[in-house]
């Protein structure tokens, strides 16, 4: 279970590119005046985030109409029986596209990442047996940035629509960071290229 009181913190940082070249363009007035101009238009950019977990941070970039779900926000739309709360959620300002990090505890049982494809298997087999009408797209390890990171991904109905799921399951000392994102069938092509990009950017520390 989560630690209770245990605070999903998060900051913005600046592309890393951009900090690598602050001596060349602050020593030319008009490299300089380009820069002011790209810090100018960074808020309206994907933003960076780093989110704390009791196991470990996960950095990943959010899309740029992304903000963070209040915790009264959290409970309405996760609080289902036997689900566990995320550790922190962000979504569209409709709120019906999201990425939420949930953090597990495993007690005595310890995940490896050698364990990764058999616990792929067990998802799929658990989704499919308990999701009625899910239809798979993927499922399989991947690695993204030196880390193996179970992908499941498929589509599931919801009240109104089908909704399209991307799950990243990954070992944090032992036990397992889940990081979910989902939208709407008719938001997720509006969502494809920022969700590819979030996943190039795990990285757990």
């Amino acid at each position: 279970m989560l630690l209770e009181g245990q605070a999903a913190a998060f900051t913005c940082r600046l592309p890393l590119g951009i900090i690598r070249a602050l001596p060349d363009y602050l020593g030319n007035p008009m490299r300089a005046l380009l820069l002011w101009i790209c810090l100018a238009i960074l808020p309206g950019l994907a933003s960076a985030i780093d989110v704390a977990t009791p196991g470990g941070t996960i950095s990943i970039t959010l899309p740029k109409d992304f903000t963070r779900l209040s915790k009264q926000e959290i409970q309405g739309k996760f609080s289902r029986s036997g689900q566990q709360l995320p550790v922190a959620v962000f979504g569209n300002p409709k709120r019906s596209s999201t990425m939420a990090v949930t953090w597990s505890q495993l007690g005595e049982t310890s995940l490896t990442a050698d364990q990764l494809p058999q616990l792929s298997e067990q998802l799929h087999d658990s989704y499919s047996q308990n999701l009625p009408g899910i239809h798979w797209i993927s499922s399989e390890v991947r690695s993204i940035n030196g880390k193996s990171w179970i992908f499941l991904e498929n589509t599931t109905p919801g009240r109104d629509t089908r909704v399209h799921n991307e799950v990243y399951c990954t070992d944090v000392k032992g036990n397992l960071l889940m990081l979910n994102l989902n939208s709407t069938e008719a938001e997720h092509a509006g969502y494809v290229a920022a969700f590819k990009a979030a996943e190039q950017s795990l990285v757990v520390r």
